[in-house]
């Protein structure tokens, strides 16, 4: 456990994390000098939670996916969470006041500064050429999604349909996407949960139709990745990784399709193979320089490798 979980326990551990980790997606969308340090703090806080949770075996993989995305953010905004504190010393201050002493338990979060410098290295060996570093995971957030999927109404429809399915209201969720798409009846992301959705309802004519209108508008790696990640915040874990070999099947060299399918593999129990993508994914990573998505692996290989088998 983290220094920053000690003293009294909350009357309702489930409910602190959850409120922890909201508090971090919040966060993380307006980085200040004033919001910084607690940010990171209520992290480590949720990961101290979601283990002894964990351990204590309780189910809470929705609530760690969450986490896994938070991290992959935090690593993104590197730099920006770093300026925020005021510099790499008053980071490095607050990281060793709260930072778990153990290094295989230390979340990606605590690490920023390396991936500040090996952001700059690369920066100076390519003789000033600013690195291209976009999203790992959308999750954990898609590369094609800024282009493809507006954020505004239709990624509120979808965060709100994403806390129904975590909540355990596909009702809800399915309201909320019916909403959206009275608004945008063609856009891909919706009618892609449209279709999850009535999958989970076992509407099966009704899922194919709206895959079907998903997929005639995207291109098959954007579909495939699409929905793999609303099967995964489903719990859909068997058509997951179904969508998740497919997708590895066209596009052997897209280093998030392997990311996501060892999150499924470790959804499942299979420490083996999700470490296996792990490693097929940070080789692909290395290979086109994305200092990132080589972070963020070994931060979470590390994570399974101590997690029981």
């Amino acid at each position: 456990m983290g220094k920053l979980q000690q003293g009294s326990a909350p009357l309702n551990i489930a409910d602190e994390m959850r409120r922890f980790i909201a508090s971090g997606e919040i966060g993380l969308s307006s980085i200040s000098p004033d919001n910084v340090r607690q940010i990171l703090s209520e992290l480590e806080q949720a990961n101290d939670l979601i283990t002894a949770l964990s351990e204590a075996g309780t189910d809470v993989r929705p609530e760690a996916e969450r986490l896994n995305s938070l991290e992959q953010r935090s690593i993104k905004q590197a730099a920006k969470i770093i300026k925020a504190f005021g510099g790499q010393q008053a980071y490095s201050a607050f990281r060793r006041e709260y930072q778990p002493q153990t290094p295989e338990h230390r979340r990606g979060w605590w690490s920023l500064d390396q991936v500040v410098a090996a952001q700059r290295q690369r920066t100076l060996k390519q003789l000033g050429t600013i690195a291209a570093v976009l999203v790992v995971l959308a999750g954990l957030g898609y590369v094609f999604r800024d282009t493809l999927f507006p954020d505004d109404p239709i990624g509120r429809a979808v965060a709100a349909a994403e806390r129904h399915v975590r909540d355990a209201q596909p009702e809800q969720a399915n309201a909320v996407i019916q909403a959206g798409l009275a608004l945008s009846p063609t856009n891909p992301l919706l009618l892609i949960w449209q279709g999850a959705l009535d999958t989970l309802s076992g509407n099966v004519s009704q899922a194919e139709a709206a895959f079907a209108q998903a997929n005639a508008q995207v291109t098959p790696q954007q579909f495939l990745y699409e929905r793999t990640q609303i099967y995964i915040r489903m719990t859909l874990l068997e058509l997951a990784l179904n969508d998740a070999n497919k997708l590895i099947e066209i596009a052997p060299t897209m280093a998030e399709a392997y990311y996501q399918r060892a999150t499924v593999h470790e959804y499942l129990r299979d420490r083996r193979k999700a470490l296996e993508d792990l490693q097929k994914c940070e080789e692909i990573a290395r290979a086109s320089n994305n200092d990132v998505m080589v972070a963020t692996v070994r931060v979470r290989m590390g994570m399974l490798l101590q997690s029981p088998p």
